[in-house]
């Protein structure tokens, strides 16, 4: 919440970062996000909260797209508003909505009291359900490509779950949809911090609907003939039991090992089963799936030149480049230039750079914030192990990043590759290659 307070704007809207222009959706994200903490009985600022809605009323009366005019409407009301013109316009132009963007519009009917016309919008809904029998799952699909934040195809199905739990407990496919948003996680979590967190907010409101917090039986695990966990799950225990089971590398042998999950008693068991693993070669190379990185890293040699400025010569500071090889040696001390270079295969939004940090290689800029990189970033995190940036907006095509750091500590060092990665869409991104140097004692 301090958090979150520091990063509200002074007209009370909200940005991706500190400072930026204040954004109707975020804004609309952020205000959902607190009126439901004060829901669940936090501390939260009334004037935050005022704020936010106060900048949220004023500026849907200027913005055309429905899309967004409708989480406005969604996060007006969970947040207390009752937007009534605002509803109604968006009400007006339903058919032009998307799945999400349906499901929040009878979200925020159903928090103004009009029952009706949120029921007549989850009628409406049910036209495009489908539906996999033989499965046990139902699902509604998400209507923008996948590298896109926005309908993204979890997020659409969590509030769908949200809106079901809410205004129709007993539909027919309330429990299948459950069961599909859980078969859509990614070991323990889904794609992204965003739809994850919207899918354990619907999963959690669907307990309640559902009467899945009442568990009784006894769970026992088994890897070939071996008992690995023997308990018994109830309603005072069903958050706080020891739920993981980790089985290392060594313990598991060639050929055939049946894993087995046998559950005796009533309620319901959901488990999941992933392997983790890695691979032991001496250097990575570079890879990626629709966005490419490169890193290259330079030694700085100051020296003096004299240049004309109005008609006067002055004497300023300028560097030459020497690019520093895979297994080149620089001295401690040694300036160094980082140069990243991205390469989109189309335009995305809401990229990360993370670029892991060689050993006691440190980067000369102090302090975190705001910094356009050429255009490109929004905002540079300093990190122990790591130097992040973000990008709000990535053109296609090769974009260049470049930040400074000093050998500092004498040894072989390595730095592992840089990633780059769209938030919401993690399957999109690429590495560069790993790059390894050895820094010698500076003996000037």
């Amino acid at each position: 919440l301090r958090r979150l307070t520091s990063l509200q704007n002074s007209n009370g809207g909200f940005g991706w970062w500190k400072s930026d222009l204040s954004s109707l959706h975020l804004t609309s994200y952020v205000l959902h996000g607190l009126a439901a903490a004060k829901d669940a009985g936090y501390s939260v600022s009334d004037v935050m909260i005022k704020r936010a809605a106060d900048w949220l009323e004023k500026e849907v009366l200027e913005e055309k797209n429905t899309q967004l005019l409708s989480y406005a409407s969604f996060a007006l009301a969970t947040a207390g508003r009752k937007p009534s013109k605002l509803l109604d316009h968006v009400f007006a132009t339903r058919d032009e909505l998307s799945i999400q963007c349906k499901a929040q519009l009878a979200l925020a009917f159903s928090r103004v009291g009009e029952k009706s016309r949120a029921q007549l919008v989850m009628k409406n809904l049910n036209d495009f359900v489908q539906v996999d029998k033989d499965n046990g799952v139902a699902w509604w699909s998400g209507g923008s490509r996948w590298w896109y934040w926005h309908d993204d195809e979890v997020e659409t199905n969590a509030f769908m779950l949200l809106a079901m739990a809410e205004i129709a407990p007993e539909d027919v496919n309330l429990e299948a949809l459950s069961r599909w948003l859980i078969f859509n996680r990614s070991g323990n979590r889904w794609k992204s911090t965003r739809d994850t967190a919207t899918s354990i907010l619907a999963l959690a409101r669907y307990l309640k609907a559902s009467g899945e917090l009442k568990p009784d039986y006894e769970v026992v695990v088994r890897l070939g003939s071996e008992e690995l966990k023997r308990i018994k799950i109830t309603s005072d225990n069903m958050f706080m039991f020891d739920n993981k089971i980790v089985v290392r590398g060594d313990a598991i042998g060639s050929g055939p090992l049946p894993l087995t999950v046998e559950k005796v008693g009533p309620g319901k068991l959901y488990a999941t089963c992933r392997v983790k693993y890695f691979s032991l070669e001496d250097r990575i190379k570079a890879s990626g799936y629709q966005i490419e990185v490169e890193r290259h890293y330079f030694a700085l040699k100051p020296y003096e030149k004299i240049v004309d400025q109005g008609g006067t010569q002055r004497k300023v500071l300028a560097y030459e480049r020497k690019e520093i090889k895979h297994l080149d040696q620089v001295p401690a001390g040694t300036e160094i230039e980082v140069d990243l270079s991205v390469t989109a295969a189309n335009n995305y939004e809401y990229i990360m750079l993370e670029d892991r940090k060689p050993a006691g290689f440190e980067p000369l800029q102090l302090v975190s914030g705001r910094r356009y990189g050429n255009g490109v970033c929004s905002n540079m995190e300093l990190r122990d192990e790591k130097v992040v940036f973000f990008v709000t907006w990535l053109q296609k095509g090769t974009h260049k990043i470049t930040y400074r750091m000093r050998a500092e500590i004498p040894g072989t060092i390595n730095a592992m590759p840089c990633k780059a990665e769209a938030m919401y869409a993690p399957k999109l991104g690429g590495i560069s290659d790993s790059w390894r140097v050895k820094v010698m004692e500076d003996l000037r």
